[in-house]
């Protein structure tokens, strides 16, 4: 489903029962230009509600020094710069999972390779029509006072975005696979004798 900014904006307005916008220019409304700029806050808020198949990414963590600056830690990574989220830490290609520490933008670990497997800012054409429904009616319920004064309408689209996060995040969920445990040291041992 390709999907642009403007269509989700005008889906947001529509739900405010506003008119449709062709583009944004000099021209518009200030109420138009101050959701274009709420736009772009509520896509990074939506996106980090939880983990989206379609925004997901894997990356190798650049290590920074051999040497932590935190206790109980030999190694320090750095995020990379479009990571939203921090889903899971992998070491090597058998996604082992490992001990670490975050603070701030930064990764600690006792791991000399790390892999990332996080949520960054993905483009509106990779959204799911799910998603897109949600994230419109955030949009439009965070917007509801500053177009329609109707506090009613606000709540009622309030709580029809947070249903819409069910639907998205529920439809969402099958395309997640079932993870394989493939190390389990304790399961291991004690079926082995």
């Amino acid at each position: 489903m390709a999907t642009t900014k403007i269509q989700i904006i005008n889906l947001a307005l529509a739900y405010l029962q506003q008119l449709p916008v062709n583009s944004f220019s000099e021209e518009q409304p200030p109420k138009i230009t101050a959701l274009a700029a709420m736009y772009d806050v509520i896509k990074i808020k939506c996106l980090q509600k939880t983990i989206w198949s379609f925004a997901l990414k894997t990356q190798r963590l650049s290590r920074i020094s051999d040497v932590s600056d935190y206790p109980n830690y030999m190694y320090m990574y750095q995020l990379p710069d479009d990571c939203l989220t921090v889903w899971q830490l992998y070491v090597g290609a058998y996604q082992t999972q490992t001990n670490y520490q975050l603070i701030g933008r930064r990764i600690y670990s006792n791991e000399p390779t790390l892999w990332l497997l996080y949520i960054f800012p993905q483009t509106e054409n990779f959204f799911t029509a799910p998603f897109v429904d949600y994230i419109a009616l955030q949009l439009a319920a965070q917007a509801g006072l500053l177009f329609t004064q109707d506090k009613a309408l606000a709540e009622n689209l309030l709580k029809m975005a947070e249903l819409a996060f069910v639907d998205a995040s529920g439809a969402d969920g099958i395309n997640h696979p079932a993870y394989v445990i493939a190390n389990y040291p304790l399961i291991t041992a004690r079926l082995s004798g």
